[in-house]
């Protein structure tokens, strides 16, 4: 299993965290966020389960985390 892999400001606080099909549209916002000068962290899970095993420590890295989800809350 590949550890999970951040792309951090230095000074990020926040962390967004999406998996799958979301790993474009996260990015984009996050660059769009990075030139409008704010700190801002992203990550991609490729697999859910089992997590990556430096999963418990990316999270502690950051003060908060923005699990984005691809649906639109219909079951």
């Amino acid at each position: 299993m590949a550890p999970l892999v951040v792309d951090a400001d230095p000074d990020a606080e926040l962390l967004v965290l999406g998996w799958g099909s979301s790993y474009g549209t996260l990015r984009a916002a996050v660059r769009r966020l990075r030139d409008a000068g704010r700190p801002i962290a992203h990550a991609q899970f490729h697999t859910l389960n089992p997590l990556p095993a430096n999963t418990g420590e990316v999270l502690s890295r950051f003060k908060r985390v923005l699990v984005a989800e691809m649906n639109d809350g219909s079951s």
